[in-house]
């Protein structure tokens, strides 16, 4: 196993105090109205750090959103070990539960939230589209696959188009939730919808 050196030690430190500092402003103030010398402040450090880690602030929120999008991978594969292996739990009820705690989970984490609906203004739509699916598509991939090893997932579906078009569609819903006056109500059509949408994928298992 390989042992960090002191300088390594700190560099991994130091990035992590800006990712932390930024995290906290891209909420409040916000991304727009944040600048690079506001991070620094903040993370004590200075702007020729800053730019031994990152090239731009851009960059810097890519790495904040791909932290978030690691923590619903991992709440995502915990919930496929804890159920996943079960008989007696319908696959159609592991991925509409999966998909509704990510809904109420956006909905009710202030700080989640507000760094996936500054997402699309901060990185441009091509670089949101890159980055969820380097960091999604591989859970949303074996959590299909779980489905079609328990014989409940419709024969001929592709397992890649398929995550490809349950990522678009959970993104939808998420911007959908987030932007509603009433978002326990648009969380429980989202629900609602994601239930519709899998029926036509998945077949009851036969025993």
């Amino acid at each position: 196993m390989a042992v960090q050196t002191r300088r390594e030690m700190y560099a991994a430190q130091t990035r992590a105090a800006l990712v932390e500092a930024a995290r906290e402003l891209f909420i409040s103030p916000g991304f727009g109205a944040t600048k690079i010398e506001d991070i620094t402040t903040k993370a004590l450090v200075s702007k020729g750090t800053f730019y031994h880690h990152f090239p731009d602030k851009r960059v810097l929120f890519a790495e904040v959103f791909a932290e978030h999008m690691r923590t619903m991978e991992q709440a995502l594969d915990g919930m496929i070990g804890l159920v996943g292996t079960d008989p007696a739990f319908e696959g159609k009820t592991l991925l509409v539960e999966s998909g509704s705690a990510f809904f109420t989970f956006i909905s009710h984490d202030d700080t989640h939230s507000g760094i996936l609906r500054q997402a699309p203004e901060a990185l441009g739509a091509e670089l949101l589209r890159q980055t969820q699916r380097d960091l999604a598509l591989p859970g949303l991939g074996r959590l299909l696959r779980l489905i079609e090893s328990r014989g409940e997932l419709r024969e001929g579906v592709s397992i890649p188009t398929t995550a490809s078009l349950l990522l678009a569609c959970l993104s939808e819903l998420a911007m959908i939730i987030l932007e509603a006056e009433d978002k326990e109500a648009a969380t429980k059509e989202a629900v609602f919808a994601l239930e519709r949408f899998w029926e036509g994928f998945l077949v009851r298992r036969q025993d």
